[in-house]
């Protein structure tokens, strides 16, 4: 509760006092300093945990390396969760490590970890790849991605909407540029919030 929100300092000092720490106690305090941008103090909890990590951990420790841009150490953790802990990563591991590449402008790389991931890619997913591109200019990776989201039966996030129609309007496709536009106003008619 004190890690959520923003009290990491009583969230230490009670877990400190706990007798004995659960993976949900770990988790917590893993993932409250993740959040609020202390990568490293995450790390070095999660190096020191004396219970076997979860799926969830890897969420914090994950999302950890993304806020604070540690490709390396994100790409490690993400090949230890199966190889070292024997669990097989979600779509929210998928998404961390997408996300934190697609930052780091590795949008290829990015690209290709999107591919590989055995489900169907979600718009948060396409999203953070998307983003990137914008942010880059890389109209082929952005291209790509928006014709996988466009291809979505309802897109939630009217931010990629918006992304779509900037990216399109990097690439001098105003046609598409339009068309992504029009969607979003009829999305929006049928009750999809936006913020354009």
């Amino acid at each position: 509760m004190y890690g959520k929100c923003g009290s990491i300092e009583e969230a230490l000092r009670v877990f400190e006092t706990m007798p004995v720490k659960n993976e949900a106690t770990w988790n917590a305090v893993i993932s409250a300093y993740a959040h609020h941008g202390q990568a490293q103090e995450a790390l070095s909890l999660f190096n020191q945990m004396s219970v076997s990590p979860s799926d969830v951990t890897f969420v914090g420790v994950l999302s950890a390396c993304v806020h604070a841009g540690l490709v390396d150490e994100g790409r490690r953790y993400f090949h230890e969760m199966s190889f070292r802990f024997g669990l097989v990563p979600k779509i929210e591991h998928y998404t961390n490590v997408i996300d934190l590449l697609s930052r780091a402008g590795m949008l290829e790389e990015a690209w290709e970890l999107m591919e590989k991931f055995p489900g169907k890619p979600d718009e948060i997913m396409l999203g953070a790849i998307l983003g990137a591109c914008l942010k880059r200019r890389d109209v082929v990776v952005g291209g790509k991605v928006m014709k996988m989201l466009m291809e979505m039966e309802e897109v939630k996030n009217a931010g990629n909407y918006v992304i779509s129609s900037k990216v399109y309007g990097e690439m001098k496709m105003w046609d598409e540029c339009a068309k992504t536009r029009a969607l979003m106003r009829e999305r929006e008619r049928r009750g999809l919030e936006t913020w354009m």
